[in-house]
Parts: C-alpha cells; sequence; structure tokens
C-alpha cells in the first residue's frame, strides 16, 4: 500500500499508539545533515517485487495502484496510474510507457506529456481519434490529452467543487470517477458525489444526463427525476445506451439514449455474489463497467474479487476470478485471481483487460476467459518462488542462519520464510490468512504478526510472535510450539514457560550459550530467556519509560524493536522512539553508543553528535560494526565500535524500490538488518514487500544532497469560534490486545483543561448490555509516560462542577466507573481504556473541553482502535463542535490500510456513517476515493472530497487510492455527532476511526 509523505508530529504518537507499530509514520522539520557513504554498499532486490512506475516490457514495468484502463482501435490499453499521477500506454505487447505527467508529482497544471500533472486520476476513456480522456479525481476536472501528449483541461476548474452545468471550466463537477465515450464524440461522466451523469459534447458544452446533484438514492425514471448513490464506472454500448456501476446501490443501471434509467442487474442495498438475470444478481461494490460490441457487458466486482459478464437481457455470470479469493494467479475463469480489480475495458476482438489495482498489474482475459498478466509484477501476496516471482507481505525481520539461509518473519502473511542465497522463497511454517495462536507442524501452525526470528546452531527457529504475546519455537522439522508467553495475555511477569508475560515482544537474538534476549516493545524492557524458558528482566522497568542509561530497572527505554548481539554477549538495542542506539551488558547495564534521546534526525557523526529516525532493526558483523535499519529515514547506517556513525546505503526521507550504491539505493521503511559470514546485508523492506541484498561496494557514487524540509506550521485559529469541544468513543474493551485506546490531540499553544472518563457500568442505564463492569483509565503522554490513572471515579467539587459545565451525565456516587480532571499542555495523548479483573464489555471513553470562553487551545484531532463489529460492538466516535460559524472535520474509517502497519484482522470492508443529534444521516462514505454521499439530516452540511492534500495537510498517514477504507471531509455547524464504523454484509474486524480539525 502507498505510505505516507511524511506526516507531521501531532500524528506520530497517536497513530503508533492506536495501531501499535510505527511503519511509515515521519516526524516533519528532522535535523538533516550531509550524509557520508564512506564505506558504501551495493544494493540489490534478492527476492520479492516492489512496488514502482518504471516503465519496460510485461512484467519489467512497475505501476502503483493503477485504477482504470481504456483500450483504443490500435490494441492499445491507456492506465490511469492513480498512485503515480501519471497515465501509462500498454501496447498489445505488453511495453509500457509514460503519455502524461510526472510521477509522484501531483498538480492540475496543462501542459505536454511529463510537463503536464494529475491529482489521483481515476477514469479514463478514448475516443475515435485516440483523444484520452481522464477523470481527474481530486482536480474534480475532467482532462484531454491529444495523441501527441498535449494535456488541457477540457472541462471543471481544479479545486472548484459544484455540479454547473456550463461550457469548458465553467462547468463544475464533485469527485469524477469513470469516463466513457459514444460514436460522435461526446463524453459521458460519473460526476460521483453529485451522484449524477454528466455530458460533455465535443465543443466542451456540459449537461446533466440523469440524477439530481445531491439527492441519492436508487430511483428508477428518467433525467432528474432518476437517483443514483456514487456511479463510479460508465460504458456506452453502439445504440447510445449508457451503463453505470452505481456502486454503492450495488447495481448496474441503464440509461436509455432519451435519459430513462432502468436497473440493469442487482438488487440496490443487497451485497452478494450471486449470478442471474436482472434483480436475481448480487454484486459487491462493482466499481466499473465497459461494453461489448454485441452489447455484452463486463463488470469490475470489486469486492467479491471478480469480473462478471451481463448479457443484453440482464443474464449475470461470473467471467473470472473466484468470490472472495485474493490472489494474482493467471489461469482460466474461476482458477484465475484478482486482488481489488477497479478498472475494465474491452476492445473489439472481444478481449478484456483489467486494471487489477490492489495487485499493482494490467491483467488479460481471452474471450474464452483465460486470464494473464499484460504488464506489471503482483507484490505483496504469499507467494513461494525464486527472486521476483517470490511474494512476501511487509517483511519485519531477517537473520541469517548458519547454513548461509535467510530466514524472515514475514509479518502481513503470519508465516516464517526461508531464503536460499540464491533467492529461492519457501514457506516454513504458518498458515497465512488473518493469523492465530495454534501450535501444530509447518502450516497446520498459526502465527499472529510475528516480527521478529533467530536461528541457532542446532537449526532451531525462535520467534517472537508480536500481537500473540509469546515466544515461539520451530524445530528443524518444522513443529511449532510456545516456548514462553501465553497467547493473547500480555503483562510483564517474568516467569517460566507458560507463567511468563510479554508486552508486544518484537526484537529477538541469541548467545552463545543458548539464552534468547527479547525486546518487549510496549513495556519497554529487555527480557533474558535462558533454555529452559527462564524468563527474567535483564533491563528497564515496565511501563517506565524514557532514556535514561543505567543499570537493571534503573535504565529507561521507548520502545525497543531490533536487538543485535555481538561475541561477547552485549546487546545492542534499536530504541525506536529514543531515536538511539543503545547497550547493553550482560550485567544489565545500558548505555547509549549512538544518537541522541528523542531527537530526530539524519546526521552522520560520532556518539551523540549523530541522528536517527525511527531505527527499527540492528545486525552486526564480525568486526563489531553494528548496522541499522533506520526506517523512518529510508536507509542503512554502520556504526563503528567506536560509535562512529555513517550511511551506506539509501537517501534520508527519499522513499523508493531502486537497486543501485550507497546514495541510488532506495527503500521504503527497511525494519530489519542481518549480517552474514562473509559481511552482506540482508534488509527487509518493508513497505516493498522485498528482501534487499547489499555487498560491500569499492568507492561509490557521490551522495546527493536533500534540502531540508520545511515544517507545517500550525495555523492559528480563524476569525470564527467554532471548534471541536467533545470527543467520545464507543467499543469493546478489556485486557491485554483488547485494551480499547482512544488518542487526542491539543493544538493552539497554551493548556487546557481536560474531563476524560472511562464508562462501563453508567451504560446500562442507557440500555447498553455487555458493559465493563470495572474500567480502568490511564493517561500516556505522547512520550509514552503516564500521567494519570483511575479505577473508580472520586466525586469531588471540581469534578463535579466539571461534569455539568461540559454537560456530560452524571456518574453514579460510589460507582466503577473512571474518571480523570487534568490541566493539559498542547500535544498529544492517548487514554487507555483496561479492566481491573481481566474481563472485557462495552466501554465509552470520554474527551471534554472543560474550559470556559475560547481558548487559543483547542481538540485537532480524535483516533481509536478497536474491533469494529455489529450491534453494541459498533464502534462509534463522537464529537461535538461549540462556538459560532462552522468547523470543517476530516472524519475516517481506517480498516484495510491497517494490514500494511502490519495489523492482523482487520474490517476488509468498512462503513462510515456520520449521524446528528437526532440520529440522521448527515453523509455516508464506502471507499474514500469512490465518493462521499449525502444524507438526510437537516444539519446544513458541506461535503467534500478527501484527498492526499487533505490527509498531509492534517497529518494523516496516506490511504492507498481505491481501497475501501472510508474518509470524507464535511464542513458542519455547531452541534453534536457520531461517526460510526461497521463492516458491510455484518463483517467484523480490527478498524481505526479519526477525527481531523481541518484548519
Amino acid at each position: 500500500m502507498p505510505t505516507s509523505p511524511s506526516p507531521s508530529n501531532r500524528s506520530l504518537s497517536l497513530a503508533a499508539a492506536c495501531l501499535g507499530v510505527i511503519a511509515g509514520l515521519l516526524p516533519c522539520g528532522l535535523a538533516r545533515a550531509q550524509s557520508n557513504y564512506s564505506t558504501p554498499f551495493a544494493i540489490s532486490t534478492l527476492a520479492g517485487v516492489p512496488l514502482g512506475s518504471a516503465d519496460g516490457t510485461g512484467s519489467a514495468a512497475r505501476f502503483y495502484y493503477p485504477y482504470a484502463v481504456a483500450v483504443d482501435g490500435a490494441g492499445n490499453v491507456f492506465v490511469a496510474d492513480t498512485g503515480n499521477n501519471v497515465i501509462r500506454r500498454v501496447t498489445a505487447a505488453g511495453v509500457v510507457t509514460t503519455i502524461a505527467g510526472s510521477v509522484g508529482q501531483y498538480g492540475d497544471a496543462d501542459g505536454t506529456g511529463s510537463a503536464a500533472r494529475f491529482n489521483s486520476p481515476t477514469g479514463i476513456a478514448v475516443d475515435a481519434s485516440d483523444n484520452v480522456y481522464v477523470a481527474d479525481t481530486s482536480n474534480d476536472t475532467i482532462r484531454k490529452i491529444t495523441p501527441a501528449g498535449v494535456v488541457t483541461t477540457f472541462a471543471g476548474t481544479a479545486g472548484s467543487i459544484g455540479s454547473v452545468d456550463g461550457t469548458g471550466n465553467a462547468a463544475l463537477f464533485n469527485t469524477p470517477n469513470g469516463v466513457a465515450t459514444d460514436s460522435s464524440g461526446n463524453v459521458y461522466v460519473a460526476d460521483s458525489n453529485n451522484f449524477t451523469i454528466r455530458k460533455i459534447t465535443p465543443s466542451g458544452v456540459v449537461t446533466t444526463v440523469a440524477g439530481s446533484p445531491g439527492s441519492l438514492g436508487h430511483t428508477n425514471g428518467t433525467g432528474a427525476a432518476a437517483s443514483f448513490n456514487t456511479p463510479t464506472g460508465l460504458a456506452v454500448d453502439g445504440a447510445g445506451n449508457i451503463y453505470v456501476a452505481d456502486s454503492l446501490n450495488l447495481i448496474i443501471r441503464k440509461i436509455a439514449p432519451g435519459g430513462v434509467v432502468t436497473l440493469f442487474a442487482g438488487n440496490a442495498g443487497s451485497v452478494g455474489n450471486a449470478d442471474g438475470t436482472g434483480s436475481a444478481a448480487r454484486f459487491y461494490y462493482a466499481f466499473s463497467v465497459a461494453c461489448d460490441s454485441a452489447g455484452t457487458v463486463f463488470v469490475a466486482d470489486t469486492g467479491n474479487q471478480l469480473i462478471r459478464k451481463i448479457t443484453a437481457d440482464g443474464a449475470v455470470t461470473t467471467f473470472a476470478g473466484s468470490v472472495g479469493a485474493i490472489g494474482s494467479a493467471d489461469g482460466t475463469g474461476s482458477a484465475a485471481r484478482f486482488y481489488y480489480p477497479y478498472g475494465v475495458a474491452v476492445d473489439a476482438s472481444g478481449t478484456v483487460y483489467v486494471a487489477d489495482t490492489g495487485n499493482t498489474t494490467i491483467r488479460k482475459i481471452s474471450p474464452g476467459g483465460t486470464v494473464s498478466t499484460l504488464a506489471g509484477a503482483a507484490s505483496a501476496t504469499a507467494v513461494d518462488g525464486t527472486g521476483s516471482a517470490a511474494r512476501l507481505r511487509y517483511p519485519q525481520d531477517v537473520a541469517v542462519a548458519p547454513s548461509g539461509d535467510a530466514f524472515v518473519a514475514d509479518t502481513g502473511n503470519n508465516t516464517i520464510r526461508r531464503v536460499t542465497p540464491g533467492g529461492v522463497v519457501t514457506t516454513v511454517a504458518g498458515a497465512g490468512g488473518s493469523g492465530g495462536a495454534l501450535d501444530g507442524t509447518g502450516n497446520a501452525a498459526q502465527f499472529s504478526q510475528p516480527s521478529g526470528v533467530v536461528v541457532d546452531t542446532a537449526g532451531d527457529i525462535f520467534v517472537t510472535d508480536t500481537s500473540n504475546d509469546t515466544i515461539r519455537k520451530i524445530s528443524p522439522g518444522a513443529v511449532v510450539t510456545t516456548f514462553a508467553g501465553y497467547a493473547g495475555s500480555g503483562g510483564a511477569t517474568d516467569g517460566t514457560g507458560a507463567s511468563a508475560r510479554f508486552n508486544q515482544p518484537v526484537g529477538i537474538v541469541e548467545d552463545a550459550a543458548g539464552n534468547l534476549y527479547v525486546s518487549d516493545s510496549i513495556g519497554g524492557t529487555i527480557r533474558k530467556i535462558t533454555q529452559g524458558a527462564v524468563v527474567t528482566t535483564l533491563a528497564g522497568s515496565a511501563g517506565n519509560l524514557g532514556s535514561s542509561d543505567g543499570t537493571g530497572a534503573a535504565a529507561k527505554f521507548d520502545y525497543p524493536l531490533g536487538l543485535a548481539i555481538d561475541g561477547a554477549g552485549t546487546i545492542y538495542v534499536a530504541d525506536s522512539k529514543n531515536n538511539a542506539i543503545r547497550k547493553v551488558t550482560q550485567a544489565g547495564v545500558v548505555t547509549t553508543l549512538a544518537g541522541s534521546g528523542g531527537v530526530a534526525g539524519s546526521a552522520d557523526g560520532t556518539g551523540s553528535a549523530a541522528r536517527f529516525n525511527t531505527p527499527t532493526g540492528l545486525g552486526i558483523d564480525a568486526a563489531g560494526n553494528v548496522y541499522v535499519a533506520d526506517s523512518g529515514n529510508n536507509t542503512i547506517r554502520k556504526i563503528t565500535p567506536g560509535g562512529a556513525v555513517t550511511t551506506v546505503a539509501g537517501t534520508p526521507l527519499s522513499p523508493g524500490g531502486a537497486d543501485g550504491t550507497g546514495s541510488q539505493a532506495r527503500f521504503s521503511y527497511p525494519s530489519s538488518v542481518s549480517v552474514d559470514a562473509s559481511g552482506n546485508l540482508y534488509i527487509t523492506d518493508l513497505n516493498n514487500s522485498t528482501i534487499r541484498f547489499g555487498q560491500p561496494a569499492t568507492g561509490g557514487p557521490t551522495p546527493t544532497p536533500t534540502p531540508t524540509p520545511t515544517p507545517t506550521p500550525t495555523p492559528p485559529p480563524g476569525s470564527q469560534t467554532a471548534r471541536l469541544v467533545n470527543l467520545s468513543v464507543r467499543s469493546t474493551a478489556g485486557s491485554g490486545s483488547q485494551t480499547l485506546i482512544g488518542g487526542f490531540v491539543i493544538g493552539g499553544g497554551g493548556s487546557k483543561s481536560v474531563l476524560l472518563r472511562g464508562d462501563g457500568p453508567a451504560l446500562a442505564a442507557f440500555g447498553v448490555s455487555g458493559v465493563l463492569s470495572d474500567p480502568i483509565l490511564t493517561l500516556f503522554n505522547a512520550s509514552s509516560t503516564q500521567l494519570d490513572s483511575n479505577a473508580g471515579w472520586v466525586g469531588t467539587p471540581a469534578m463535579a462542577s466539571a461534569t455539568s459545565q461540559v454537560g456530560a451525565f452524571a456518574l453514579a456516587s460510589g460507582s466503577k466507573d473512571a474518571a480523570l480532571l487534568e490541566p493539559l499542555n498542547s500535544g498529544a495523548y492517548t487514554a487507555q481504556i483496561t479492566s481491573t479483573g481481566g474481563s472485557s464489555g462495552v466501554v465509552l471513553v470520554e474527551v471534554y473541553d472543560a474550559d470556559t470562553g475560547s481558548p487559543s487551545a483547542r481538540f485537532v484531532n480524535l483516533a481509536a482502535r478497536s474491533q469494529a463489529g455489529t450491534g453494541s460492538q459498533t464502534l462509534i466516535a463522537g464529537f461535538a463542535i461549540a462556538g459560532t460559524g462552522t468547523e470543517t472535520v476530516l472524519i475516517r474509517g481506517d480498516g484495510p490500510v491497517l494490514g500494511t502497519f502490519g495489523v492482523a484482522g482487520v474490517l476488509a470492508a468498512p462503513q462510515l456513517t456520520l449521524y446528528d443529534a437526532a440520529g440522521k444521516v448527515v453523509a455516508t462514505n464506502i471507499g474514500w476515493s469512490a465518493a462521499t454521499t449525502a444524507g438526510v439530516s437537516p444539519v446544513q452540511a458541506t461535503l467534500s472530497a478527501a484527498t492526499p492534500a487533505i490527509f498531509t495537510r492534517v497529518g494523516a498517514f496516506a490511504l492507498p487510492s481505491g481501497s475501501p477504507d472510508c474518509a470524507m471531509v464535511v464542513t458542519l455547524p455547531p452541534g453534536a455527532y457520531t461517526a460510526q464504523v461497521t463492516g458491510l454484509s455484518n463483517t467484523t474486524g480490527v478498524a481505526l476511526v479519526e477525527v481531523y480539525e481541518v484548519p
């Protein structure tokens, strides 16, 4: 999935706390200096395939979430390469070239070829004269590309949202997605957020064919009498009939030349995958359509991972793929696999082309249903094979065994993989999928986000099974057992075997005597495990985070991750949040080798003069040099025994996947590094889902200077006084992995009085069943330092006054509900709800602005991660706006994207719905880049597109274009609102709900 373009500090601690990992979250305004490549390494890709933007032939080409395809009369396929913000052409022979736009550069500039700019283009069509038309979605415009590559704005005005008919830039659109052309050169547009179908004549005159702006529904009728719900794809047949992928209605519509809209296939609001005729058929978020010369319609049934076929009389069959089966396999019919296919096109011979978005490939389907890959290479799926034929999914750690083979914690696939020096990848253990905790042999065993791996001389593999809070052992015969800890029961208890407890263990190494050492990341400790599975704490004190050197419990760490160990048994620690590399002796004496606690940067230097940015992995060579996966900088660093730090590969803060030497190499969040007996490096390139190989190079290229980024300033409050005053989240909470974490950010400077509550028993009075009977409320700051905690609130006069002032419901005297009243400075905080007795249940965490007037300090962000389910387990975030004027907020319901951070069991198909205080729908969204739809609430809300620029502006991590994650930007008057995250078709899974103030 695409990663964030360096979100701001305010999202770093929130997202890290809510997601449980910190991959790809980079703070802005870092200290920067010229890197020293005195001993560069030549980097190559050993196994797996990264995302990219390379032109080339067939599998040598790379795309970055291509979203739409169109085909001309000569068999050339045109691709809206959405993640790259470019338009590509693929010949019939699979030769890929970029015809317009510049990779990674977004904008709205007209021009020729690479001088033009696009912003998340998601629709594409070709007319009979070979002009290409593009739905430039985030610019809210329709662009035209001549055969000579000249790009102009055909209709609409970049940055101006509306539903105005008119000529050229006098017309306005709102998140246009699909485009199609007819034989007369007219262009038709699925104007998604206006819920209308528009027509543009060859001279640029825009009219509305069907639907009424802002009126969503599924009514059949003529012209404005018809209604749609986020139409996203269009196709036109030879008779002038328009076919519409009415995506959120889950149906395919047909518009006759006179503007008469009828149902063609599917049943409005009914999710499914059934074949059948007309309303008997079912679809799951069908995103695009294409029509051949015989009137047959092909459908990219995205949520079902299928390509469907509809005859002229409405009979639906499955053309290729298997329901719900994600993969990249070529084959015929149901033997083929897709990964969220979004775009579909068909040529004159009946060959179908597919933008297989999740696989970042362009696929081809013969008239007989045989699927092949025309261009690009699938990535991030679990496939054994050699080199680029293998697939990994967010591998987090690699260890080189005495045999020379490398073993990989393939975190996203919940498996342990073996990679030979020749790049042959096989699966050692684990069943993949959503994970579990079962012991067993080979693929009968289950892991849950395995993050660390080490191999001993006997061939035993030890694994930190992070989300299970256990240490697992794999014998040479692939028999998996639980060596220490107890699955699902986190903690910090020392003990033997299953009596010990861990709290998200990550790094693991072994000494010459066979003792294991583990970084217990959340607890902030380094643990030791003997061969007899006796667990003790070597250094650090559980929950007592910081950066202090010292001995044993007097030392402090902050989210320690990767480990390395030298021949003398000294342990090296990637102390990630402290941006430092620490040393721990066998006696538990902790010192800092390089970096300065809490200060991020990329400067080379000696000891505390060096700077790191979220280091996550370490390796050590025979000479005692330590190699660092400096993840936030996207570089590999080297530290001599004397503490001198240099950069050996990658360029600070320049992500990518390119092979090369020294500064010419690129990584995307490298998470671990291991050194073999010859001094070669094995690197897990997390976001590229690849294993990289590094060899010492003689000399090296001149390093490329990188400019110091400009920190994103906090804008001053506007002249109007509208502001967020109450943030709340209701979900299920318990102990261990069921801890409910609510994050919030105070911005604007100064301090704020904040009332926090963890309501459990009190909810029963409101008819909520299954409440948490004994909540504990704990408040942490951005450094994960505990500020205060409460179990069983105390009704002090100050608390009673604050409760009345903010309008919160009263808590019963002596109840076990939790509450705190805290004066807090600007910054990021997390409020965690756990259980006193280990039980679980429904709980409400509330954060109130207890100040009076309109202070400069204000709430700017709320985030909470939890299991999203149905009924009482729906994930609900509430917020209130007070003051005068209006407040613009970005609201997100993240599900699938969490998998890119290593979160298992994510909510695959989230739906985000915003309600007003009366419980009426204000807006809803399924698939953030598809559309946001208006509701039935009388609240006058202004809806606009959630764009990458908005995410960057508020400091939110990026969402993959075309992903089913949800987002909406809403301008609201003062009042109370709730944002609910549910799963389509009653599905469940882990989700993250976020509310950001948009300055």
